[in-house]
């Protein structure tokens, strides 16, 4: 994947479109550490 296909969870979704993942990945980050985790998203075109 080239760096221009790459795309910020802001370009992508709204909050409060998302709210209960981003719930549980705060609630990760809390117990496991921000850095280790990741919402990885596929799309086909």
């Amino acid at each position: 994947m080239d760096t221009e296909d790459r795309f910020t969870r802001r370009q992508v979704l709204r909050d409060e479109d998302r709210g209960d993942v981003w719930t549980v990945m705060r609630t990760l980050a809390k117990r496991h550490g921000a850095e280790n985790v990741r919402l990885v998203a596929c799309f086909d075109n």
